[in-house]
């Protein structure tokens, strides 16, 4: 929301771009902040980079989609690298046994895709 009235008062001026950046980045999860940031004029293709760099690469593939920079950031290869790092990640998981029955099935699931 805090992001929705800066765009609408016009206020980016008065505020650290960097704080921005990152206010987007933290919030990446929200599908209409993909649209915000490039309606704010952040430097979407850092941003993406961050994203993909902390393991959020579908909210990579929606502020690559909404900034159009699918060209660079394909959706394709973002989600590969997300199936990717979730197999490693479950893959510990299950070596680890910090697991119960309903993550079992959901872990399972995936290496089936």
């Amino acid at each position: 929301m805090f992001l929705q009235m800066v765009l609408g008062f016009g206020l980016k001026s008065r505020f650290d771009e960097e704080f921005l950046r990152k206010l987007v980045a933290e919030n990446a999860s929200r599908r209409d902040i993909a649209k915000l940031a490039a309606a704010i004029g952040e430097k979407m293709g850092d941003i993406i980079d961050e994203l993909v760099k902390n393991g959020k690469e579908i909210e990579a593939v929606y502020f690559a989609s909404e900034s159009g920079l699918t060209k660079r950031f394909s959706p394709v290869s973002l989600l590969k690298s997300y199936l990717k790092n979730f197999k490693k990640i479950t893959t510990t998981v299950l070596k680890n046994s910090n697991y119960n029955a309903a993550a079992t099935v959901c872990l399972i699931s995936i290496y089936i895709v």
